[in-house]
């Protein structure tokens, strides 16, 4: 059986001095993860993860991509089954690798 889950109330503050620049700079890049300044900086102090939350335009993408690279994957199946050319085999692999190394900078 499961623990139930810890309620914790926050209820403590500490004021921080912040210049203008500061204050909406550290508000545009919690706004940017999908934050509030207090989690943002809460994650902050205590190093934990801080990710950039994908727009659905974004992510849209990255989804069309995802379909390319599987494109060429049987693209460069095909050929491999079919003894095609050889430097078409090298190119089609070679952007379906490139697809793939950009995707993962997407995931991390």
């Amino acid at each position: 059986m499961a623990r139930p889950k810890q309620i914790v109330t926050r209820d403590k503050t500490i004021p921080v001095r912040l210049s203008a620049l500061e204050k909406e700079a550290l508000e545009l890049m919690a706004e940017k993860v999908g934050l509030s300044v207090s989690e943002y900086l809460r994650r902050a102090a205590f190093n934990q993860s801080v990710s950039v939350r994908f727009s659905a335009e974004e992510l849209a993408l990255y989804k069309e991509l995802h379909q390319f690279r599987n494109g060429l994957a049987s693209i460069a199946n095909l050929v491999r089954m079919h003894k095609g050319s050889a430097e078409l085999l090298t190119a089609v692999t070679q952007l379906k690798d490139q697809l793939a190394t950009h995707l993962q900078k997407f995931e991390s």
